[in-house]
């Protein structure tokens, strides 16, 4: 069992390591397009059986969780194979596929096939990326599948979980086509996509013309169940598809489209090394690793404080144990510049309180390109109760930094920032017998809080989500989870705004700001 996790541990890290050797991209742009991992993806996609587990069936949006047995998983994979219609134009399981053909090559097999239009060409293997497969149903128009987490899971099976994010690139498109794509995987009733929420598109021939990076598009977007099914829980499910239409803007452009703005591990690796690299930031802030993950890299804490070898209340924060959450890790971006900066209130929160700052709660979900597991097929944020040193190593020394601050008296609050893929604005979570006027401080530091979606209640699936522990193990009454829209903010008359990545670092210095009206009144 141990020779297996080492085994597909490694891998995974070698993956990483050769990703990091190899991009060159700075915080949400793209990856390089030159790496590709030297290992076919079927065999970083197997699943293997190590120790007693159990899959969580609960998320922050109220999702049931992924079926429970092999049948359930299986059929899921077997209807995507056998209802689609079309030609499959990318496998993320085949070393060399359509879309990896020569162009000319690419062109010739257009011309016998009927079409008109050059076929589209699609990699996801890449850090953070996940396009599982891609058909092609007519001249314009491709019917696509999200990768399932990739995971090791207890039974050695396969594990069905909430399919949502997707990160792929796109080359050999016509900038005066308009091109139809429907995803056909999701599996939440309830979507923001309902409510107007656009995916994100970046073009490198925009950004290199006019600076423009990462933006929302595509068009005539609908969210509906189709005809495809799942078990889950011993229902049967309806799978939901998501239809855009969009247009690209240069031929022959370098083009990737995404769920939300992506963030990778390499992205959180350069600004901490800006963060020190900094001679005056670097004396407010120490960098340590606090454990190793499954694969073996480096879940970094950041102490923030004007005087770190003073022992003084503290706060601790994280962000991004839901991989598919990249905008918790904006926010994330912009509360540490914030609190490493040189406004009063960051000096006057340095002062007073030490931050213990895990920006990154799940390395390996990021690199994988999960929605919401970690490489041992977990939900990180359902195992705070009696998380495993082996399974769940960044969840038990979170839990453990929490109980040492707290056996000291010395854990004054706890927050875990969040994205939701249902609600607008951001909002907090708070426990029962909360009475914290937090939310009001963050209401008025913001127009974009919500006090409509914020609550003040545990409920039964929620009892193991870090909040939830660290209120009732350490007796921690300041114990919140923040989530932020992965839309953005209504703005009144029914109309929202899409977040955008200015907003969202924004976001996290409001947050900053909030903490020093409540915790330092007057």
């Amino acid at each position: 069992m141990e020779s297996e996790l080492r085994r597909v541990s490694q891998l995974v890290l070698l993956i990483f390591i050769a990703m990091m050797s190899t991009l060159d991209s700075v915080p949400t742009e793209p990856p390089d397009p030159s790496w590709y991992p030297k290992v076919p993806s079927t065999r970083r996609r197997q699943h293997y059986s190590f120790g007693t587990t159990k899959l969580i069936r609960d998320d922050d949006d109220d999702d049931d969780g992924p079926p429970t047995s092999e049948a359930e998983s299986e059929m899921a994979e077997e209807e995507m194979t056998e209802t689609s219609e079309g030609e499959l134009v990318y496998d993320d399981e085949m070393f060399v596929e359509e879309s990896l053909l020569p162009r000319g090559e690419q062109r010739t097999r257009n011309a016998s096939s009927g079409m008109s239009t050059p076929c589209l060409r699609f990699e996801s293997r890449f850090e953070s990326g996940n396009l599982r497969k891609a058909f092609r149903v007519g001249d314009l128009e491709y019917r696509l599948y999200m990768r399932d987490d990739v995971c090791l899971s207890s039974q050695g099976s396969r594990v069905f979980n909430c399919s949502q994010w997707f990160y792929f690139r796109v080359l050999n498109g016509l900038s005066s086509k308009l091109y139809t794509f429907s995803f056909l995987n999701f599996t939440k009733p309830d979507s923001l996509y309902k409510e107007g929420m656009q995916p994100l598109l970046y073009s490198r021939e925009e950004e290199r013309r006019t600076g423009k990076g990462w933006h929302r598009a595509g068009e005539s977007i609908t969210y509906q169940a189709n005809v495809r099914q799942f078990h889950k829980n011993g229902q049967v499910n309806n799978f939901f598809t998501l239809r855009f239409i969009f247009q690209l803007p240069y031929d022959d452009d370098e083009c990737y489209l995404a769920m939300c703005y992506p963030y990778t591990y390499h992205d959180l690796q350069r600004h901490l090394l800006e963060l020190e690299s900094d001679p005056v930031r670097s004396q407010r802030l120490r960098r340590s690793e606090l454990c190793k993950t499954i694969a073996g890299n480096v879940l970094d804490l950041l102490m923030i404080g004007n005087d770190l070898e003073v022992k003084k209340p503290s706060l601790v924060i994280t962000a991004r144990v839901h991989p598919g959450e990249s905008n918790a890790s904006l926010i994330m971006h912009g509360l540490l510049d914030y609190l490493s900066g040189p406004s009063h209130h960051a000096h006057e929160l340095r002062r007073a309180f030490t931050f213990f700052v895990v920006p990154m709660l799940n390395p390996d979900g990021v690199i994988l390109g999960n929605y919401r597991c970690s490489l041992s097929g977990h939900d990180l944020n359902r195992q705070w109760i009696d998380p495993d040193a082996q399974l769940h190593p960044e969840i038990f020394n979170v839990k453990r930094l929490c109980k040492e601050l707290a056996t000291a008296n010395r854990l004054v609050l706890f927050l875990d920032i969040h994205g939701h893929s249902c609600k607008k604005g951001f909002f907090l979570y708070c426990c029962e017998d909360s009475v914290s006027s937090l939310p009001w401080a963050m209401s008025r530091r913001s127009a974009f809080f919500s006090l409509a979606n914020t609550t003040y209640k545990v409920s039964r699936s929620k009892v193991n989500t870090g909040r939830a522990v660290v209120y009732n193990e350490h007796g921690c009454v300041d114990s919140y989870t923040c989530e932020a829209s992965f839309l953005g903010a209504e703005v009144g008359g029914g109309q929202s705004l899409h977040f955008n990545e200015f907003s969202l670092r924004n976001v996290g210095a409001q947050i900053a700001e909030s903490l020093s009206e409540y915790l330092l009144p007057g």
